[in-house]
């Protein structure tokens, strides 16, 4: 039995946005199809009619190149080169890194989580709700008492940073305070 460590498993990235403009893309290849499959229809006599690109081939047919088709030919040309930065582009990276060799990985929202446990189990926090991503976690605690604002912001920060110790590059973590109750 082999004693080495699980090889760590890849990160785990967003779709990216050329997912969108695939869809899109599949969206207007349907309805192209669907124009196609109409002619043929009205070629074999099945549809009545006159086909749809045999009728605009002739609308174009001599038509000279104006100023408007260099507008739209520079514009699919930008769009174009947009789409291929696009798909040359990193995808997001999802997963924060613990500090494991297994490759070991958690969310933003499970990093919230974590957060958010910790900060209410500070004595003093009422509440506290938090935002947190790859580098940043937010809390915004409710406390209750305003004379201990300072020892308890220090507190929650302490606490959160401890909970999120386990991680490989832990996130900046920012708290603010706000006191819910009158003195005590």
């Amino acid at each position: 039995m082999s004693t080495e460590p699980m090889r760590a498993a890849k990160r785990p990235v967003a779709p990216g946005f050329l997912t969108v403009l695939g869809v899109i893309w599949a969206l207007l290849l349907i309805v192209v199809a669907a124009i196609c499959i109409r002619d043929a229809l009205v070629a074999f006599g099945a549809l009545g009619g006159q086909p749809w690109i045999v009728s605009v081939t002739q609308a174009l047919d001599g038509t000279v190149a104006t100023l408007w088709m260099y507008v739209i030919g520079a514009v699919c040309m930008v769009l174009g080169l947009f789409l291929l930065a696009a798909a040359i582009k990193p995808r997001p990276r999802r997963g924060i890194e613990v500090a494991a060799d297994t490759g070991v990985l958690v969310s933003t929202s499970a990093v919230r989580r974590l957060a958010s446990s910790a900060a209410r189990d500070v004595d003093g926090v009422d509440s506290a709700s938090v935002a947190a991503s790859r580098k940043r976690v937010t809390v915004d605690a409710s406390i209750l008492s305003s004379t201990q604002a300072d020892q308890v912001r220090a507190d929650v920060s302490g606490a959160v940073s401890d909970r999120l110790s386990a991680l490989r590059k832990p996130p900046r973590v920012r708290v603010k305070a706000k006191s819910i109750g009158g003195e005590q």
